[in-house]
């Protein structure tokens, strides 16, 4: 419950595996709303001079999550892209902190079927080692072997499935949801 008469806060909580479309609708929601702070698990991976993601995955998700907290106290709303919480534990981290600041959660969970994801994982991987060869990426191997891991759904999830459902109908779904919290741009 927040306090005065004013909505709380809000984070945006948007995940789903790689090539799920979390960064379109990301984009899409940053031309609706206001101050719109965007945490992104993939921009921080970015400034990592040679990235390798089974060595420095643990460090960019602290980071990212340091990043959120420090958005958070400036009061901002916030669209966190963070990493599939892989159970109720890692997932609490981000509950708790909304919580705590009187923050609304909005969590918003992104799919595709598996061949899906594994053909546009194939495209992102090859335009990905032209742009930086030096990194050290997931094989498609193994991204496939991630898409078999389970994760942790929270309880209130908003799926949408986009290859089903066109970004803008995606859009025209959400919009009305984040009305109540008086962000959007008239």
């Amino acid at each position: 419950m927040y306090t005065s008469g004013m909505p709380p806060s809000l984070i945006i909580n948007l995940f789903g595996v790689s090539t799920a479309g979390k960064s379109t609708i990301a984009t899409l929601l940053q031309s609706h709303i206001d101050r719109l702070y965007l945490v992104d698990f993939d921009v921080v991976k970015k400034q990592l001079t040679g990235y390798e993601w089974n060595r420095d995955s643990q460090i960019a998700q602290q980071i990212t999550f340091d990043t959120l907290v420090s958005a958070v106290r400036a009061q901002l709303p916030i669209l966190a892209l963070l990493p599939l919480p892989e159970d109720e534990a890692t997932y609490s981290h981000l509950a708790q902190l909304a919580m705590s600041h009187n923050y609304a959660l909005m969590n918003i969970e992104m799919t595709a079927p598996d061949s899906v994801l594994i053909e546009r994982y194939q495209h992102r991987l090859t335009q990905a080692k032209q742009l930086h060869p030096d990194w050290k990426y997931k094989t498609l191997s193994e991204f496939e072997s991630k898409l078999k891991q389970p994760h942790f759904r929270p309880a209130d999830t908003i799926t949408f499935n986009s290859s089903q459902q066109s970004p803008q109908t995606i859009i025209g779904e959400l919009l009305p949801r984040l009305r109540p919290y008086k962000l959007l741009r008239e």
